[in-house]
């Protein structure tokens, strides 16, 4: 009878054995503190003592499932049983990040209510606090998570080192940005604290946000020449010509009204910090401005412009010398017939004048080959025209013969008309002519003048525009 009672009592602890195991829970020891091997004839009584020192696995699938629903009431009732869920992290990260990657307001706003400063802190594999979540999509949540900590206005991304507002910006939510701003320490944003506050002021010029560009600029000017995560804001103007006047061709009566138009100089950072319903209201009305409304709006920019010009070229030698992107921005910037960005970079730092680009182009070279005549005539003020007309690129060709080739497309595609376009093209051949007198070439060069680079045209297939050309020349 004894043998026959024993058999359920073996099964059971076998059970409870393999219980253990598949909860990966090992074997108490003994009194010695090693590993009971005694485990499999542990009687029964003994097992209570287990099962209730045994950490049962909880399974949170339904409480992540009804956060990213914005079940708030199945949520509440699931965190009564089991408080540690709210630290709990799932592949997203905690519940609190699960509910900012699917913009649950509510459920941010209770968690947050329920949750420590240093647990809005927490970090998800992904690298993402909370804030750097929302700051992508969502001013509510951004609004809540800020007042509660201040502190995650500081922590970046992980990955990408972008602070909060950077990704705002990044994403064009500039609400966002604008209310970061406001809140953001200055400090954060100085060169030396990293290069979030160079990424801002590119991605504000990318997006023609004027108004934090200057007001970050005015007190931090060094920003400017201050390389980020790619380029260095200065590189990004660069790209920006009709934000510029010498970029931006008007008409006479544009020219006239252009003139007439008064702007502020020295705006004050209030006046730059524009509400965000006003500017969108701003734009609903450009759809029925008139004409002097945009060149209002044209000039303000060129403004603009040149204020942030007048900070950069107060900055010391030492700054200027530390960014070495700014030879390919004066070259850029003489491509495109940005004036005002050579002068105020040269008169900064004047070994750019002398500056060899790729190619060993210089930005005369360069000036002439992309027909940007306001450039090219800064040669006279530089007191070295002979010296630039003579220079020599890594192919052998000086000036004279980039003005000898054809414009780029993009310029003779501005002007209207195939006779026009060979009246331009002669304009840059008598600056060839020129180019040769100083260097004392003109007598015995002038038939190779007329000849070589249309012959060389003609041969790769632009027989027709040269020969036109050709005419007109003779």
């Amino acid at each position: 009878m004894r043998k026959l009672s024993s058999i359920p009592l073996t099964f059971i602890q076998s059970s409870l054995f393999f219980f253990f195991l598949s909860a990966n829970i090992s074997p108490p020891p003994n009194k010695e503190g090693y590993l009971n091997r005694k485990w499999l004839i542990y009687p029964l009584y003994e097992m209570p003592y287990l099962i209730t020192h045994v950490p049962l696995t909880v399974d949170y699938k339904p409480w992540f499932e009804a956060v990213r629903s914005g079940d708030w009431c199945k949520a509440k009732q699931f965190l009564t049983l089991h408080p540690s869920a709210i630290t709990e992290t799932d592949p997203w990260g905690t519940a609190l990040h699960n509910a900012a990657y699917e913009g649950r307001e509510q459920i941010v706003e209770e968690l947050v209510q329920l949750m420590t400063k240093e647990q809005l802190e927490t970090i998800s594999h992904r690298g993402h606090t909370a804030l750097t979540i929302a700051a992508a999509e969502n001013i509510k949540i951004v609004e809540c998570l800020v007042a509660k900590n201040k502190k995650l206005l500081s922590i970046a991304k992980d990955s990408s080192q972008m602070t909060p507002i950077v990704i705002a910006a990044k994403n064009g939510q500039w609400d966002i940005v604008r209310y970061l701003y406001s809140v953001t320490p200055l400090e954060d944003l100085k060169p030396d604290k990293g290069p979030c506050g160079s990424e801002l002021v590119s991605y504000c010029l990318q997006a023609k946000q004027f108004d934090i560009t200057w007001d970050l600029l005015g007190r931090c000017p060094s920003l400017s020449c201050t390389k980020g995560l790619t380029r260095c804001p200065i590189y990004e103007y660069a790209l920006l010509p009709f934000e510029f006047r010498s970029g931006t061709s008007f008409k006479f009566w544009q020219r006239w009204i252009y003139k007439c138009i008064h702007i502020k100089h020295g705006l004050s950072v209030d006046d730059v910090r524009i509400n965000v319903q006003n500017q969108e209201n701003e734009q609903g009305d450009q759809k029925n401005s008139t004409g002097i409304h945009h060149i209002r709006e044209l000039k303000l920019h060129h403004v603009r412009s040149r204020e942030i010009l007048d900070l950069i070229k107060d900055l010391n030698n030492k700054e200027m010398t530390a960014n070495h992107e700014l030879g390919d921005t004066v070259l850029l910037a003489a491509q495109n017939g940005i004036v005002e960005l050579v002068i105020t970079l040269c008169r900064a730092k004047p070994e750019l004048m002398d500056m060899e680009g790729r190619g060993g182009k210089s930005i005369f070279h360069h000036a002439v080959e992309y027909r940007q005549e306001n450039v090219y005539s800064l040669i006279y003020r530089t007191g070295k025209r002979n010296y630039f007309a003579t220079l020599k690129d890594i192919f052998g060709k000086r000036m004279l013969d980039h003005a000898g080739m054809l414009s780029p497309l993009e310029k003779l595609d501005g002007i209207a008309g195939a006779a026009l376009q060979m009246q331009r093209e002669r304009q840059w051949y008598k600056v060839r002519i020129i180019l040769y007198i100083f260097a004392g070439l003109l007598t015995s060069m002038v038939p190779e003048i007329q000849s070589e680079y249309l012959t060389s045209q003609n041969s790769n297939g632009n027989s027709g525009s040269c020969s036109s050309l050709t005419k007109i020349l003779d």
